[in-house]
């Protein structure tokens, strides 16, 4: 299989054999990002703004019966900030641990603030209430015999509706759990899933209201998009090799560098100890240029684990990339439980200082939603982007709306960036689904009449 480049092993010279549990470190699945149109005063600036970060994590190497504590993060970025609240969806079998000893705890970390500062205003909720997150209704139910639950869970703040989250200040909700059952990280349903209900604080434009998971995610399996996080609980002591990567995981990023870091567990059975990295343009069609630089390495974490990191360099500007960490199979020997993730993370360089970027604000006019691919909003010139709507339950595709007035029944239809566009998925209720509601309407009318 072909891969940007050869993997290159780090010898974890650095970690420390022993402990079969880390309690010291948050892990942290990588963010998801709502975008929209950043509007200042009167004019439409021709750019895509990053509105929210989300990401969700878990604490420690957790047993089955042990309460601990996972979290969801908002990041505020962009022109203007935003008003949200933050939704998070359970693992299965995992229920809330609130107590006095154990309560929700609420974080805000300031823009200019060099860590964050604890809550006690008494904003912060004591408990969840249910969410509003729209895929997680009995529209969209899981299929039969999940044991996932439907539902989301909802942290608003107590003294108001949203919460204020000024450009570049990142607010987390802390809460306990406890799993009555061990939980893989990767199999079906051993996910904690985050979404963000935001309120765009800059008046006019267009915006979406939610950052979470497509509208078919169904609970089995990664979901492909949206921020989440594979939860490991074990029966005992966790004692195999483990690797989970803390947010971010792509860090010092230039247009042509990037550091990419991982936490790496319970290493005593390896021999060698070692890591592999790979990583490569997240779009096949991008060639492969990228170089290797010989540096990074290893620091001790404590408790058994180490955060290794590896720097690449030559890579292309204002280009998504996937990288991941693994251990070498032919090394691990005689270990077991082996836990890596298998999924890619991805992190995108910036454009070229003064490089021409074009916007494309994609919106859904009815029940349905719509993906472009390549994801982002923002492209070069001459980029070929393919848009996909995707009806909602109950609900057909009509056309395309552009900004030029012209329209398109094609779908997935393409789009080539030669400036700066707007198109809306048009949706109609499907005749079956109008039939229902008018049927339930005159049962309606017909009861009121027989009071």
């Amino acid at each position: 299989m072909h891969k940007l480049l050869a993997s290159f092993v780090f010898a974890l010279a650095l970690l420390l054999a022993g402990s079969a549990s880390a309690q010291g470190v948050w892990n942290d699945g990588s963010a998801s990002r709502l975008q929209h149109r950043c509007v200042l005063g009167i004019d439409l600036v021709d750019m895509i703004e990053d509105l929210a970060w989300t990401w969700v994590g878990f604490f420690g190497l957790p047993q089955v019966g042990q309460v601990y504590y996972a979290r969801i993060s908002l990041g505020g970025l962009g022109c203007s900030g935003a008003w949200a609240i933050p939704e998070v969806k359970l693992p299965r079998g995992t229920s809330f641990a609130i107590t006095p000893s154990n309560p929700v705890r609420c974080y805000l970390k300031g823009a200019n603030a060099s860590s964050p500062s604890q809550l006690t205003d008494g904003s912060c909720p004591s408990a969840p209430f249910i969410g509003l997150y729209p895929y997680s209704n009995s529209s969209f139910p899981n299929p039969g015999g999940s044991p996932y639950s439907n539902q989301f869970f909802s942290f608003p703040p107590a003294t108001q509706p949203y919460w204020p989250l000024p450009p570049g200040a990142i607010l987390t909700i802390e809460f306990p759990i406890i799993s009555s059952q061990a939980l893989s990280g990767f199999a079906s349903n051993d996910y904690l899933l985050g979404a963000a209900n935001v309120l765009d604080n800059n008046p006019g434009g267009p915006t979406l209201q939610w950052d979470g998971h497509p509208q078919y995610y169904n609970g089995y399996g990664i979901p492909s998009s949206g921020a989440w996080q594979g939860v490991f609980v074990t029966q005992g002591p966790y004692a195999g090799p483990r690797i989970v990567y803390p947010e971010p995981s792509a860090q010092d990023l230039t247009q042509t560098t990037v550091h990419t870091i991982t936490h790496v567990y319970n290493t005593s059975c390896l021999s060698p100890n070692e890591i592999w990295f790979e990583l490569y343009p997240a779009d096949p069609g991008i060639p492969d240029t990228s170089v290797f630089e010989p540096g990074g390495g290893c620091t001790a974490l404590g408790d058994g684990g180490s955060s290794c990191f590896a720097i690449w360099s030559g890579l292309l500007a204002d280009t998504v990339y996937k990288w991941r960490a693994y251990f070498n199979p032919a090394t691990l020997g005689s270990c077991t439980n082996v836990v890596e993730d298998a999924s890619f993370k991805l992190f995108q360089t910036p454009p070229e200082p003064g490089a021409t970027r074009y916007s494309l604000l994609a919106t859904a006019d009815g029940n349905g939603s719509v993906t472009l691919a390549p994801a982002g909003g923002s492209y070069a010139p001459g980029t070929p982007v393919t848009a996909t709507a995707l009806p909602g339950s109950g609900a057909s595709f009509v056309r395309w709306r552009f900004n030029d007035g012209s329209t398109s029944a094609v779908n997935p239809v393409g789009v080539t960036m030669d400036q700066s566009r707007t198109i809306v998925a048009e949706f109609v209720p499907e005749p079956g689904a109008a039939l229902q509601v008018g049927a339930a309407l005159a049962a309606l009318v017909a009861i009121a009449r027989r009071r």
